[in-house]
């Protein structure tokens, strides 16, 4: 409301400078919140892809050194980590047989398969 100098009394609608300026700031910070939040989940919207395909690398390894276990049972050969470890640098190989209960008749292997911060364990008997 604006009064003039005949005394008139006018009404002015719309909005001051003040208020554009406010609400300019306003949403440049809601913009800001907005875009920090979405920027991080982008960021991290390829780590369930990436464990997903490590996972499916796991399994594969593991198929072969089941492969292969299988042909040892069907063929004969040697049983022991260093025919597993071959197959694969994702591999690490263990014997997990307890000598004194079990004696030198067989062995027992305790294979795990890792890629990336998934992995797999099996346990392979000779």
């Amino acid at each position: 409301m604006i009064c003039n100098t005949t005394g008139e009394i006018k009404i002015i609608n719309g909005f001051t400078l003040v208020e554009i300026l406010v609400t300019i700031i306003v949403a440049a910070l809601v913009g800001v919140v907005i875009f920090t939040y979405l920027s991080e989940v982008v960021v991290r919207s390829t780590e369930p892809v990436i464990m997903a395909r490590n996972l499916t690398e796991a399994v594969l390894v593991m198929e072969k050194v089941t492969m292969e276990y299988s042909q040892y049972l069907n063929q004969g050969g040697s049983f022991g980590c260093t025919r597993f470890e071959n197959i694969s640098n994702m591999i690490s190989c263990i014997s997990v047989t307890s000598q004194e209960n079990l004696g030198d008749e067989f062995e027992i292997l305790k294979i795990t398969v890792s890629s990336g911060k998934q992995s797999i364990a099996a346990l392979f008997s000779e």
